[in-house]
């Protein structure tokens, strides 16, 4: 498990933007520029409701909790040298967490998640 208050992210919007509070979400933040905001929920936003988050805020790219299983990542140092790969299990959004399954031994090491697109199985297998 390790903390994404101490790790930064790379290749994804999560962690890039300043995070807010929006009521109905597990976690929200206001990208930079004209991206938007990335909101975290346990399902998708109903139509009317997205329709007026975008009234008063703009562009939104809403993600679904438990999406992000099974992502590839690459694991850098703080010289952006790779540690590794990992596969993501979970991400705590209210703790700031993520679990990780990887042959790094010494996570302490770890100050980036890369974010990859490809998603693989627990074997290894390519999963979507």
């Amino acid at each position: 498990r390790l903390s994404l208050e101490r790790i930064a992210t790379d290749r994804c919007y999560f962690g890039t933007g300043k995070e807010m509070k929006i009521p109905g979400t597990l976690y929200a933040e206001r990208l930079s520029g004209f991206e938007g905001i990335l909101v975290v929920t346990q399902k998708f936003f109903s139509q009317e409701k997205l329709k007026k988050l975008r009234k008063e805020l703009g562009n939104i790219r809403n993600i679904i909790a438990g999406k992000e299983r099974g992502i590839l990542v690459g694991l850098l140092d703080g010289k952006g040298d790779t540690l590794g790969m990992g596969r993501i299990e979970k991400i705590d959004y209210k703790k700031k967490e993520v679990l990780l399954t990887t042959p790094v031994k010494n996570g302490k090491k770890i100050r980036v998640i890369q974010f990859g697109s490809l998603k693989i199985t627990p074997e290894g297998r390519e999963g979507g």
